[in-house]
């Protein structure tokens, strides 16, 4: 006897309840009959029944409706009637209270049933032979048969066929569902009998593994206990009153089974786990079962994340020398559509108000002050640090001089209705920052408040700037927002000052707030956005809110953080841009900053736009708040024209920035929204020197699709077309270009395109409220499919449809490997449906994404997008340790290796060579080491050509110890600036090996479960399926969550699972 060895890893398991089955009955009238044994295991299965007298009615002709009932039953298909039963078919003739409505919607949907026409089913209708053979074929495809073998029809009757049927025939037969008759005809038009029903179903059952629970050798039968034997173990299974068996000579009651001890005997269980019906079968192969628990690493590795403070995503990598400083946002514009979009719609962001959430903006700059029309750009100005808090401690009668701590100032003019002055001192040294440049961090600034106007209530600040004391010749100067007043600290290096504004005095004079940049991030955030002056931002028209709440750290306090969203937002912010990110955040886009920011959406209908991060080139690397699903999360863009335009550098393919954070979310979402250019020269403060600088970064990634926001905004306004914040962010998403070499992990929906985006605003309606969640190892369920620890066979998803209207949505995917088994849905107000979708991934190791899409007919655009995210690694472990690579890059593009580390493995090692030609390096190469949550361990030396001044080596090497398991990616990176040593790509070897341990994903550790498997047969062949039961062990009740058979995992309903086997079953590793 062939032997089937099968190990089953269990992920987690719940109880299922089930309705409990009583024992097969014999029907009356089909004892003898040649169709007795397809009725007995009918009804075990629940796809049959009797009639109240006692009897089946073998002959009785088989209605249409009666057929897809049974069909959808065998079809393990009946959970899904209680999601229809509120819903109306499609189909005129199938009235809302018909018995089998719920079975011919999900006959329809799910590609087994189609209509007389498009809206007649005739469910009265006695079923044909013919179209039985049509949902039979129906049904082995949906079960997964790709390949039906077809025979010729040399029926008798074969002109009788009608055309549309002739190859469901042909299929039907070929794969042993159905025969001709003894004559030689097939009777095409013949109504079908129920007998013939349940014998068809019997063979679909057989065929597909679904016909029985267990399998096993019958060691004996002791009272109502009959003991089963299998590979797994030997099972002790209670046999319900009554149950009968069936064997080559006739059925038997389970009294007479005790002579068959020591033959194949196959059974079927209720819930509680006692036998209801069982066959007994020479010659039945008993597939060997083993067991093992599958170990999980994804609920371990955020526990190794680096702890630290929170920090602003602030660094730029690179500060270039300007060029053209005006044309830098001209060419990122054109990219995204701006120029031509602005001209046909004459649109600037006029009257739009965009919130700069960041190290604060200097209000002086020339480009920052004004709108095209004159007035003033910036119209308030925050501070949420304390950074530029002043203490007014001090106080000092209102006199032409005051003397304050042995020093004298003169103090004439200021005019104080108390006769009061307030005080304090701005120090260099707490600040950190040289104001005057004199290259010390000692000197002091008086600073003074008077009330000029009222006793007592302080209104004018007065800032002794060069420090000589001369207080009454200063400005005079009060909250930006009522005067739009900057000023600068006296500056002994030219070219050089630092400007700032009063951005808070209180009433009672205890404490005044300086406000300035001094990082210089805010503002070259606020003149992509909105710069009007020597350059143009992308909504020069657009009014800007500051609020500083990022220190000159780069440092935030996430609790400021909030409040300063939460002030945005109740100030009339239209558009809040976040340019920054924190990396610790252990939620799926749940953090509490999230959720205040889904409030505000909701509340204020405030749009958010967001940094994806800088922690690429790493696959899952979204920063908090960007990975928010209520955000406009973007990620860092650079085009050719870019390169050249900025660089000076020749590149032959956009692409992005390495260090822009890739999706997808930890749960499987589908982020970023959109990549936009992610470097840019923009406004700097005065103390930068210059009044532009270049920087890159994903921080100026997201003030570009801020820009554009307030453009889209200010043309519908224009076109009488209402948009939420919800719309817009899908119109970004919907609108996106395609950038056809790089996949959906690393730019969410593509590049951002202005054009697209207002097609989508002009067109589109609400979309209602849809959302889909399936299964995720960390999260247990996330709202994609993020598979990287392993490779999904068949999960379903759960489709929501949180709206007051009925909604129906036709699925289809980008891709081969992703198949989802209904071809449409239909979702009843405030249900949910469960969507299977198999799985095919290629066996060549890679990188896997692609989109399953839900959509309305009725609606403009597609209204649900949900990623898949498949990683296959490469194993070294199986191949002596080592893993060995050559290829070519283009310049500035990256490619990616995934690697399997099995626990216990002490080190990883990654060798990355440049081959000599001509005597030259063939490119310039470096690799990135990233561990399986995302954390870049290693960033290389470049290997293969340098700078001059610089040595050129050959190869590079990194070593890492202390790893985690599970799927390691080694990115190698090839430089943008292969143009400066005459080449356009490189060549590289990649060696990666692992040393030490011999660990492997599966334990010695068995779940306690009863495994049963059973091959699909037909003709006494195998067919290539499987039917897979799971009870636990001594209750013998279902089971229902993940298991992983043979490498794939699948989901388990109601205990059983069937699967499709591509060539011999050899062998399953569970």
């Amino acid at each position: 006897m062939r032997k089937f060895f099968a190990i089953i890893v269990i992920v987690f398991s719940l109880l299922s309840f089930l309705e409990p089955a009583a024992a097969v009955d014999t029907f009356s009238d089909i004892r003898g009959h040649w169709g007795e044994k397809a009725v007995l295991l009918g009804q075990s299965r629940g796809v049959i029944s009797g009639y109240p007298d006692g009897s089946f009615q073998p002959e009785r002709p088989v209605t249409r409706a009666e057929f897809i009932r049974m069909l959808v039953t065998a079809l393990g298909l009946s959970y899904q009637r209680p999601a229809v039963a509120q819903a109306y078919s499609e189909f005129s003739d199938v009235e809302y209270n018909h018995w089998a409505k719920s079975d011919i919607i999900i006959g329809r949907e799910s590609g087994l049933a189609k209509g007389y026409s498009s809206d007649k089913f005739a469910p009265s209708s006695v079923i044909r032979r013919q179209e039985m053979a049509a949902l039979l074929v129906r049904a082995l495809r949906y079960a997964g048969k790709t390949d039906i073998d077809q025979v010729p029809l040399n029926f008798t009757d074969r002109d009788s066929i009608a055309p549309w049927a002739g190859e469901y025939v042909a299929m039907a037969v070929g794969s042993g569902l159905m025969n001709g008759y003894p004559d030689g005809s097939f009777k095409p038009d013949y109504r079908a009998t129920r007998a013939e029903a349940a014998t068809m179903l019997y063979r679909l059952l057989k065929y597909t593994g679904g016909a029985f629970d267990y399998a096993g050798e019958l060691l004996r039968t002791d009272g109502q206990l009959m003991y089963i034997k299998n590979s797994s173990g030997t099972v002790a299974f209670s046999v319900y009153r009554g149950t009968v068996f069936s064997s080559e000579t006739g059925v038997m009651d389970y009294s007479k089974t005790a002579a068959m001890t020591g033959k194949n005997v196959s059974v079927n269980l209720n819930v509680y786990g006692d036998v209801t019906y069982g066959e007994i079968a020479e010659g039945f192969s008993i597939p060997e079962v083993e067991l093992g628990k599958r170990q999980s690493w994804a609920r371990t590795l955020m526990s190794h994340v680096r702890k630290g403070s929170s920090e602003g995503e602030m660094t730029a990598e690179t500060e270039g020398k300007v060029k053209d400083e005006s044309r830098s946002l001209k060419v990122t514009g054109d990219l995204m559509g701006v120029t031509d979009f602005v001209y046909q719609h004459q649109v600037s962001g006029s009257g739009q108000l965009v919130a700069i959430v960041d190290t604060g903006v200097d209000a002086s700059h020339g480009d920052l002050q004004f709108l095209p029309d004159g007035s003033y750009k910036i119209a308030d100005w925050v501070d949420y640090t304390n950074e530029g808090r002043v203490e007014l401690t001090g106080t000092a009668p209102a006199e032409a001089k005051i003397k304050v701590e042995g020093e004298e100032y003169e103090t004439s003019g200021i005019t104080s209705v108390s006769g009061s002055y307030r005080y304090g001192f701005f120090l260099e040294e707490k600040l950190g920052f040289d104001v005057n440049f004199n290259g010390e961090l000692d000197d002091r600034y008086l600073v003074l408040a008077s009330d000029s106007n009222t006793a007592g209530v302080y209104n004018v600040v007065y800032v002794d700037t060069n420090g000589d004391g001369k207080v009454a010749e200063e400005k005079a100067m009060v909250a930006y927002r009522e005067s739009h007043q900057f000023n600068n600290f006296l500056s002994e290096s030219e070219g050089h000052r630092f400007p700032f504004v009063v951005s808070e005095l209180n009433n009672s004079g205890e404490m005044v707030k300086l406000g300035f940049d001094a990082y210089g991030h805010g503002t070259h955030v606020a003149g992509i956005v909105a710069a009007n002056g020597q350059i143009s931002g992308i909504a020069p028209g657009a009014r800007l809110l500051v609020i500083k709440a990022v220190n000159s750290s780069g440092e935030v306090d996430w609790g400021k953080l909030e409040e300063a969203v939460t002030y945005a937002a109740v100030a009339g912010a239209d558009i809040i841009n976040l340019s920054m990110g924190y990396y610790q955040d252990m939620t799926s886009g749940d953090s509490h900053l999230a959720r205040t920011i889904t409030e505000l959406v909701k509340r204020y209908d405030v749009m958010f736009t967001v940094a994806s991060g800088n922690k690429g080139p790493g696959i899952g690397t979204m920063a908090a708040p960007g990975n928010s699903a209520d955000v406009v999360s973007v990620g860092a863009y650079i085009s050719p024209t870019m390169w050249s335009q900025d660089f000076q550098w020749q590149v032959d393919e956009g692409g992005l920035w390495y260090f822009s954070s890739m999706g997808p979310r930890k749960d499987g979402m589908l982020m970023p929204t959109v990549v936009a250019p992610g470097s840019a020269i923009s406004t700097a403060p005065g103390w930068a020197g210059v009044d532009y600088f270049l920087m890159e970064g994903t921080s100026m990634a997201a003030p570009h699709a801020a820009g554009v926001a307030a453009l889209l905004r200010e043309t519908a306004a224009d076109n009488g077309i209402k948009v939420n914040a919800a719309k817009m962010r899908r119109a970004f998403g919907a609108g996106a270009k395609n950038i056809s070499h790089l996949n959906m992990a690393e730019v969410g929906n593509g590049l951002l395109n202005i054009g697209g985006a207002w097609e989508y605003l002009r067109q589109a309606d609400d979309p209602g409220q849809l959302g889909a969640v399936t299964y995720n190892e960390f999260y247990g369920m996330g709202s994609g499919l993020y598979a990287r620890d392993f490779v999904p066979g068949q999960l379903p998803y759960q489709v929501l449809n949180y709206g007051a209207e009925s909604r129906s949505l036709t699925w289809k995917a980008t891709v081969d490997w992703m198949k989802p088994l209904f071809d449409e849905t239909t979702l009843t107000a405030g249900q949910h449906r469960e969507l299977p979708v198999r799985y095919d991934i290629p066996d060549e190791p890679g990188l896997y994404t692609g989109l399953l899409i839900g959509d309305d007919p009725e609606t403009y655009g597609r209204d649900l997008e949900l990623l898949g995210t498949v990683i296959r690694p490469y194993r070294p472990a199986d191949d002596d340790g080592k893993l060995k690579m050559s290829g070519t890059l283009g310049a500035g593009q990256v490619k990616r290796y995934f690697v399997q580390v099995p626990p216990g493995t002490e080190k990883i090692n990654a060798r990355l060579a440049v081959p000599r030609a001509d005597g030259k390096y063939m490119g310039r190469a470096r690799i990135h080491l990233v561990q399986p949550n995302g954390e870049e361990r290693v960033m290389t030396d470049y290997a293969g050509n340098a700078p001059q001044g610089y040595q050129a080596q050959g190869f590079i090497t990194a070593e890492i110890d202390a790893l985690l398991p599970g799927v390691w990616e080694v990115a190698v990176y090839s430089s943008a600036t292969l143009s400066l040593y005459g080449q356009e790509t490189s060549s590289y070897d990649l060696t990666v090996s692992l040393e030490g341990g011999e660990g492997s994903a599966a334990t010695s550790e068995k779940p306690a479960l009863v495994v049963g498997v059973i091959p699909g047969m037909a003709s006494g062949r195998e067919t290539g399926f499987m039917g897979l039961t799971l009870r636990d062990f001594d209750t013998k009740q279902p089971y229902d969550g993940v298991v992983e058979v043979n490498g794939l995992l699948y989901n388990v309903r109601d205990g059983r699972l069937r699967l499709k086997a591509e060539g011999p079953l050899v062998s399953v590793n569970i």
